[in-house]
């Protein structure tokens, strides 16, 4: 049986929302990835580093979730 991986795409606004569909789909057997979250300040680079580590999540997944609440969408944090 092959295990699906899954990548978790959204605004970090909605980080209780990605734990809650992380644990979900972790219970089904499924690998979840998802973006970082942090409440520091971070650096250009840092935030750079963030970004492309994510895009490689993508580029692994099987499969790609976005958390979409009530059809909200946020402008990129630069």
């Amino acid at each position: 049986m092959a295990v699906k991986i899954v990548t978790l795409c959204g605004s970090r606004k909605y980080a209780a929302v990605f734990e809650t569909v992380e644990l979900a789909l972790s219970k089904q057997g499924v690998i979840v990835l998802k973006p970082a979250f942090s409440d520091e300040v971070l650096t250009p680079i840092e935030l750079q580093n963030l970004r492309q580590t994510h895009l490689k999540k993508i580029d692994l997944a099987d499969e790609v979730v976005v958390i979409n609440v009530a059809g909200y969408i946020g402008e990129r944090a630069d």
